[in-house]
Parts: C-alpha cells; structure tokens; sequence
C-alpha cells in the first residue's frame, strides 16, 4: 500500500486543522514576542515561553527539548516557505484512519469549526511548533497507541514499546522521510497487517452503503423456511463474504444458505448449527460501523504490544478461547482453551515457558480453598475423600495430614485465612490433569491439562480460576520439548503417575492476548463477543471517534469523515 497521497489543498489551511482554535489575544501575546521576515526565526523561541504556553501542545517538554537540540532552527521551512516533507506529515493523518488511529476530541472539535470559521494566517514559527507538535502526537500514537491501557485494566501486564520522539523527528528529518519513519514505528506483525487491510475493506464497504442488519425481534429462522426476511439475510451474508455473490435473492432458506449461516457462525464463535437463533440474530445485526470500531479497536491493543514477540512462540487469546503455536511465520499447533472466569479473568501479560511438570500435585491457593473447597466439604463430607484432596497442617517437610472428617469446616465458613493447606494428590481425577506447563509469573497463572473434557465443547468456554486448560496438552508438550519427544515418550511418563519436573530444552515465549478480532491462517477475519467487557472499557476510554450509529444511513458520513477532505472550503 502506497502511503503518499496527493493533496490539492491550501497548506496554510492544513496547518490551521491542527492548532486548535485559540483565543485572538493568545496569538496577539505570542505575534508581539515573535517577528519574521523571510525564514522564520524560529530562534527567538528559546526568549519567551509563553509561545509553547499559548498554543496549548500536547508534548510541551519534549517540543522544546527538539527545539533547544535543534538550536532554534524550523524544522519545516526554507528560505521558499514549507519544506516538501511537510505535506508527508499531513498525507499520513489520511493513512493513519486506516490504521484505526482516529483524531483526538479536540481536533474533532477544530474540524467542525474549520468549516464556518474563517482561515488565520498564523506565523511561521507557530506553525513550525505546532507541525512538530503534531509529528511527535502521531509518532506517540503509530508507537504505543493512543493510551496506557493500564489505565483501565487492571489484568493489563504489558510494557508499552517506547519511543524517544525528539530523536525519531530528527531521524525523520535526516533521512527527508517523515512517512516512512512515523510508518515504521507501526506494529509489523503480519496479525496486524492483515487486520489493518480488514479495516479498509470494511471502510470501503461502509462508503459504499454498508449491509443491511437483522432485527434482534424476529424469529428463528432454519432450512425450509420462507419469507422477505430470508432475502435480507441473504444479502447480508453476500456482502461480509459468507454467502457466494453469484447466489440469487431467493425468499426460501435453502441448504447453499444454510451452509453459508454455519460459516457466519463459525467465523463468530457460535455453536454452528445453520439456524439463526437468538445469538445469531445479535451478531447479524452488527452494522460494518460496529465491526470497524472493532476492529479499531484490537488494533490499538496492537500496538500496545511489544514489537518483537519472538520467530516461535505461543500465544493464548482469551476471547477467542485459542492456543496457537507460531514458529517463524506458520502455525504447526492450536487447540481450544478454558480462560478464567469473569470475576477471575486470567491476565494479559508475556513470560517465558521454561519447564513441565507431569503428574503435578495441586497445592490450591487459600482464596480458592476459601471459596470454593470449603462450600463444597460442608455440601459433601466425602467431597475431599472422592478428589483426593488432603489436609495439612503446613507446606513443610515435617507437616502434619488431617482427617477431614475430624475438622468441623463449619466454623472457617467466612474465614479471610485458612489454618490449613490443601493438596490433591496427582492422577486422573487431579484438577491439573497430566501436566502443567510452567512460565513463572507474579499471578500465578500456567497451562495445564484438566479432566473436564466437556466443556471444551462450549462456544463459550470462562470457567476456570485463571489458569488456562489446554485442550491438546500432550501435543504441545512433545512440541515444546522437542524433536527427541514424541507422544509416545510424553504418553510413558504419564502412565508411570509419578511427579516429575523437565525442562525445556530452549524457553519459548508465552504471550497471553485479549483479540475479538483477528485474521485466522486461512485468512479468514474472525470476530468474537466482549467476554471479558475490555471492548467496552477501551471504546469508552480511547479519543477520538470510536463509536459509530448502527443505522446504515450514517453509515457512510460516519465512516468517510476525512480530516483533510473537509479543508476543501
């Protein structure tokens, strides 16, 4: 994708779009400090403060760092006026919307008044701060995202990439590049490449009128029925790509369109069954404005991430309830996956595997023994004697067993802390099944297998504690041991039911993700529901204009909303 675009507008007019729209007297205060004939004597800067004051910048100390290195010099003037880089600077706000980088809610505000208020021919040096201004927002923005998702979610455990964005203006100034340095500090991941090319689709879609949605009122629609809503269906899925478009607008739910329902539900993580039910019905009345914000959205979680995630890897998404292994650009491995529950949502963080334990022993942590052991033993007094659990008196060599029956749990009903330590002894009946997979952390979170087999046939699958249950654990430990592991080996040690710790041969990175959207390896995008509420937080958190009307009427103005388009006055 080419990012230089052409403008045909008025530069002075552009430079206006960024400014803001400050009092009269403050450009009044700042004109009489300042003076320019010709080239802009942008060194006078470094004599008043008031300057950098006044027009109210985003990145005060780091613009007036740039300048007192720079030594007063613009940074985009010549002695002929503006630089020709100047103009990349304003080319890559067009290319930053595809990138899900929306303008904050104050440049909003600027856009809607550029309209009906008259252009000022501001001083050059004021608009050399406030290009350099806005260079560093943008550079902030393509490199960490567009806030510090730590604000809001206390289960993000992610460092934010850093960014000096003095040195990286200078660098951009140095190599006459500004579009290729503010695109490089962008995600290079191909997961974000290829959501980014999703959002223009989708944004294309949009401008073109969008999809038409279902109702959330009607009724289960299957095979063999009839009726006008059939028709909308069909073109609803013949436009998201689910449905062929060589298919005609036939009023009866036939078996192409059955099959076409059954990918649409495949792609939303929905019990594919062909019949348009209830959770069905929610995830077709999404507009392409919705999806776009969405897909915004997973972006920005992007670039919140580091860099570098390493040529092999792991990653557990816990919205999509899957484990993928990467190893240099393929995926050899992936299997469903059990997350946290909502009231004990497993964390976003990244940590290095680096052993096994086969046949563990459970040592549960008191808050779990509190809350969910002691309410079962007074339910059930064999309740520890069928799971094997045993009571001790201390985790040390020289602890004490306790016979369950003899401890009247009744009295540690509402106990904040339990004099008591609890073990479950390994086997099949183990809440960590065969094997655990250890990446030590400070939540105490790992991988390990489980006996509840079931419920990996959930669509929605929130049930554990925080630890993630692995539906596949003795594929990914023969993979991550190594090519001298096989099953068979992983399988031996199993059945010998004794404690045993391996480490692997090389540490792999684990990277624990939140993703409602993503482009799976076939190529297919894939969106899943905001299980855990973190859409929801960061929609309402992020500037700019991230939330679109769902009536397809506004679709198209909502989405086209081009800062650049809207100088042409």
């Amino acid at each position: 994708m080419s990012y230089r675009l052409h403008i045909s507008t008025c530069i002075t007019s552009a430079i206006f779009l960024v400014t803001g729209l400050l009092p009269t007297s403050a450009f009044a205060t700042v004109d009489a400090s300042i003076k320019l004939t010709g080239p802009p004597a942008v060194r006078q800067m470094g004599d008043s403060t008031r300057l950098f004051d006044a027009l109210a910048l985003d990145n005060t100390d780091d613009v007036r760092r740039f300048y007192i290195e720079h030594k007063f010099k613009p940074a985009w003037f010549g002695n002929s006026g503006l630089q020709e880089y100047a103009q990349e600077l304003l080319e890559f706000i067009d290319h930053a919307r595809l990138e899900g980088l929306v303008l904050t809610t104050h440049q909003r505000e600027i856009l809607q008044r550029i309209r009906q208020t008259p252009l000022i021919r501001l001083q050059r040096a004021q608009q050399d701060i406030l290009l350099t201004d806005l260079f560093m927002s943008l550079a902030r923005f393509a490199a960490q995202g567009q806030m510090d998702p730590r604000t809001i979610d206390r289960e993000w455990h992610y460092e934010r990439p850093q960014i000096d964005t003095v040195e990286t203006l200078q660098r951009a100034l140095d190599d006459r590049d500004i579009i290729g340095t503010l695109a490089a500090l962008l995600p290079q991941h191909q997961s974000y490449r290829q959501l980014a090319k999703v959002l223009a689709s989708y944004t294309q879609l949009a401008q073109a009128g969008g999809w038409p949605v279902l109702s959330l009122a009607g009724v289960s629609l299957a095979y063999g029925h009839a009726g006008e809503e059939i028709i909308l269906l069909r073109q609803r899925l013949r436009l998201s790509g689910d449905l062929a478009a060589d298919v005609p607008d036939e009023h009866v739910y036939d078996y192409e369109l059955e099959q076409a329902v059954k990918e649409f539900q495949r792609r939303h993580g929905l019990v594919a069954d062909g019949v348009v039910g209830q959770q069905t019905r929610k995830a077709l009345h999404a507009s392409v404005a919705d999806r776009i914000a969405q897909i915004r959205l997973n972006l920005e979680r992007w670039r919140w991430l580091p860099r570098d995630l390493g040529e092999r890897h792991i990653r557990v998404n816990m919205a999509g309830f899957e484990l993928q292994v990467h190893d240099n650009g393929q995926v050899p491995l992936s299997m469903r996956v059990i997350v946290g529950k909502a009231k004990r949502k497993t964390p976003v963080f990244s940590r290095d595997m680096n052993y096994l334990v086969f046949n563990p022993y459970w040592n549960v942590p008191n808050k779990l023994a509190r809350e969910d052991l002691i309410p079962h033993i007074l339910q059930d007094p064999e309740y520890f004697l069928r799971k094997k659990i045993r009571v001790l008196t201390s985790w040390g060599s020289d602890a004490e067993e306790l016979d369950p029956a003899t401890v009247d749990w009744s009295a540690y009903r509402d106990r904040k802390y339990l004099p008591f330590k609890f073990r479950q002894d390994p086997g099949e009946r183990n809440s960590l099944g065969r094997v655990k997979f250890m990446l030590p952390n400070p939540y105490s979170v790992y991988l390990h297998d489980t006996p509840s087999r079931r419920l990996f046939d959930r669509p929605v699958r929130t049930f554990s504690s925080g630890c993630v249950r692995l539906e596949n654990p003795v594929a990914l430990a023969s993979y991550v041991m190594g090519e001298q592991w096989q099953e068979k080996d992983i399988l031996g040690i199993i059945r010998s039911n004794k404690n045993r710790a391996l480490a692997l041969p090389e540490p792999i990175p684990v990277h624990m993700l939140y993703q409602t959207v993503w482009v799976d390896q076939e190529g297919t995008v894939q969106f899943r529901a905001d299980v855990y509420n973190k859409d929801e937080l960061l929609t309402a958190a992020l500037p700019g204009e991230h939330k679109f009307a769902v009536n397809n009427e506004s679709e198209k103005t909502a989405i086209s909303h081009d800062p650049l388009s809207l100088l042409q006055n």
